[in-house]
């Protein structure tokens, strides 16, 4: 036994329960005891327990020693003498019980197992590190994961966005082409016969001829710059509606009958042109832009003008109902491919883009007519079929004229007749053709006019002599039109300033009257608005 003992490195113990303990020489030397140095009893022993595990080995003991249990086997920390903390492996077995059936004596083995059990300890740390190490991968590798996935959707949004500046590049460079096309058709016809006006030989019929083309080239190549206007206006949210009485029958009908004259000057005799009206007379009097909704109808009807060849054209409108009018046109044309229903509604693009397009245009008709619809508080849309037909709506609200507002316009009710041989008129413009055209204009009247090209010069006139209008134009050298009408009233004068300018736009018109100006009129000048304008701030003047 002690031969085995001393091979397996095992201690032996021989415990009668609540008396006598026994060691074995191993146990003593295990402990770092010689026999006379440590008296072996339960108390003692009990003591050299780790705190950690005295209380979870002397439960395990006491339950051992009530149950049916014959082995049971332990570990735990143990003190040598020196202080120094191992780790043994303890099996017990019951051998003795009394005449009760208590356990009355137990025998055991120890083994000292620290050095297995510190490379158990450094295993578990070290599966401990690996799982945190493994734990900490999976996350890096979520992170990545989501990374990549973020790296791909902004590589797609990346892409996305340059296909789309490619597109715009395309449609940008698309429209300037057009765009350069409109303007140097209209300017064609102006220089080139305007040239031929100067031919001293050409007769009476050819000079009057050539003056219509001129005339209908200049409003060609204004209607363009004025599309352009718009649809700036409408992007940066300044185009401003009018709203007065609107007679929708007679708007209905005078388009009838402009446009069957248009197709009959165009030999276009194969369409047939066909109106529909919703309401009574009396009931067609609303509330809305006249001036607006009539553009709006235009440029859908010259586009079923345009790409239709023969068949019908309708157009006109219903009462969808108590609050609601639908316009409609419709036409048996090319119509549109499905992909660029939603298109033609953009800025720029147009169902025959590029080069060799049959069809002219700018290509801003329809985003314009969409702009003013949704500024009118509608909706407009469209249903075509390729090669067969199109058809466009739109809504706006039906508000009946309140009978009781009866707008007077002043300038309406001036004679057409001028007489300013007793006024001196300043024109103030630097551009020589443009103030030829206004002096031909104000010599109607038989005012007096005097003439500068600078805002400076302005203010020295008008300190030196008796000026009863001043017709100011902004863009000046030395000191433009905002800042001499604005020194102009801080000197105390009091003169009707009418800014005649091609700026254009609604801020424009806004700096003009903060400037100080009475009055306001954009280039090209309408030789008659002009006159009305003119006569309307001298009538105001005398009061």
């Amino acid at each position: 036994m002690q031969l085995a003992q001393d091979v397996t490195n095992e201690a032996l113990w021989d415990w009668i329960v609540n008396k006598d303990l026994y060691f074995s020489p191993q146990m003593f030397t295990m402990l770092g005891y010689v026999p006379f140095e440590f008296e072996p009893t339960f108390e003692n022993y009990k003591n050299l327990l780790h705190p950690d595990d005295k209380e979870g080995i002397l439960e395990k003991l006491q339950k051992f020693l009530s149950s049916e249990k014959d082995f049971i086997q332990l570990e735990f920390r143990i003190k040598k003498k020196d202080g120094a903390w191992r780790w043994i492996f303890q099996r017990v077995k019951k051998i003795g019980k009394d005449k009760k059936g208590d356990t009355v004596r137990l025998i055991g083995t120890n083994a000292d197992i620290t050095e297995r059990k510190n490379v158990e300890i450094e295993l578990f740390y070290k599966n401990e590190e690996l799982t945190k190490a493994e734990e900490e991968l999976r996350v890096i590798n979520e992170e990545l994961k989501y990374t990549n996935d973020e790296l791909e959707k902004q590589n797609k949004e990346l892409k996305e966005t340059y296909q789309k500046l490619l597109e715009s590049d395309r449609l940008k460079s698309t429209f300037l082409a057009n765009i350069s096309h409109e303007i140097r058709t209209p300017m064609n016809g102006i220089l080139g016969f305007s040239g031929l006006l100067l031919n001293e030989d050409i007769n009476l019929e050819n000079k009057k001829r050539y003056q219509n083309i001129l005339v209908q080239s200049g409003k060609q190549l204004l209607s363009i710059i004025d599309d352009i206007i718009d649809i700036s206006k409408i992007e940066t949210n300044q185009l401003d509606l009018d709203k007065s009485k609107c007679d929708m029958n007679k708007l209905i009908h005078d388009l009838f009958i402009f446009y069957e004259r248009y197709l009959n000057d165009r030999h276009k005799f194969e369409i047939e042109l066909l109106i529909s009206t919703g309401l009574k007379d009396e009931q067609a009097i609303i509330l809305t832009d006249p001036f607006r909704l009539r553009q709006v109808l235009s440029y859908i009807i010259d586009n079923s003008v345009k790409y239709t060849e023969k068949g019908c054209i309708k157009f006109g409108y219903v009462l969808k109902d108590e609050n609601l009018i639908e316009f409609f046109v419709s036409d048996t044309g090319i119509g549109i491919p499905d992909d660029m229903i939603d298109a033609v509604f953009e800025p720029f693009r147009q169902v025959d883009e590029g080069h060799t397009r049959i069809y002219g245009g700018t290509g801003l008709g329809l985003p314009i007519a969409r702009g003013i619809v949704k500024l009118l508080g509608g909706n407009i849309w469209i249903k075509s079929k390729r090669g067969e037909s199109t058809e466009t709506f739109f809504t706006i609200p039906y508000k009946t004229f309140p009978p009781k507002q009866i707008v007077i316009d002043n300038i309406q009710n001036i004679k057409k007749e001028y007489n300013w041989s007793d006024k001196a008129i300043l024109v103030v413009e630097d551009d020589e053709l443009n103030f030829e055209y206004i002096k031909a204009a104000i010599s109607l009247a038989n005012a007096g006019i005097i003439h500068t090209t600078n805002g400076e010069d302005a203010i020295e006139i008008c300190k030196s002599m008796d000026i009863d209008l001043i017709l100011m134009d902004i863009r000046l050298p030395k000191m433009n039109g905002f800042e001499a009408t604005k020194k102009l009233r801080e000197l105390g004068f009091n003169i009707p300033i009418l800014a005649q300018t091609a700026y254009a736009m609604r801020e424009d018109e806004k700096k003009c009257f903060e400037a100080g100006c009475d009055a306001y009129i954009t280039k090209p000048l309408e030789i008659w608005l002009l006159l009305d304008k003119i006569q309307n701030l001298l009538l105001k003047d005398k009061k």
